[in-house]
């Protein structure tokens, strides 16, 4: 895990996944956790949208890297298990995971 500042980068399956860390827990990056496991990140959005539980502990960030600026969900690690059991393997489109 590299840090820098509140972030920290972590490799999964070879994919970079960008994480917060705040005084109160770590937070991960949906997007960033679709994008490396071959899930439809829209459809992934609305879920958790749509879920009693995680649409409460969501949080947008915006995060500077160089000049660029990006908007990204983040779940709280301790939820990410309850969200990736509500994903139907046979919606992950690699093959790989």
């Amino acid at each position: 895990m590299e840090k820098q500042e509140n972030v920290a980068r972590i490799d999964l399956g070879g994919s970079e996944i960008i994480t917060m860390i705040d005084a109160q827990q770590i937070w991960v990056s949906i997007s960033q956790v679709c994008k490396a496991i071959g899930l439809n990140w829209t459809s992934q959005q609305k879920k958790i949208a749509n879920d009693a539980v995680l649409s409460r502990e969501v949080r947008f960030v915006k995060l500077r890297f160089g000049f660029a600026e990006r908007k990204e969900l983040y779940l709280p690690l301790e939820l990410m298990q309850g969200w990736l059991f509500t994903i139907d393997l046979r919606r992950i489109y690699d093959d790989k995971v």
